[in-house]
């Protein structure tokens, strides 16, 4: 288990299903980078982009739907 802390959140409360394998997989890709998480709505992809290297590299992944 893998603890994530945030250091800013802005924005309205979301609640979004996904893999958590392609976030983990994401995660470690980056290394010990300083990572951007960013979400548009609940049914569409959000982004993870690492601070360092924001211009070359972002990471996308798509959400399931729940009922």
């Amino acid at each position: 288990e893998e603890a994530l802390v945030p250091n800013t959140v802005e924005g309205s409360e979301l609640e979004i299903s996904f893999n958590p394998d392609y976030m983990k997989d994401a995660l470690h890709s980056f290394g010990q980078s300083t990572i951007k998480v960013s979400f548009t709505s609940a049914l569409r992809p959000f982004t993870l982009v690492p601070t360092e290297d924001d211009e070359n590299f972002i990471q996308l992944i798509t959400p399931v739907r729940t009922f």
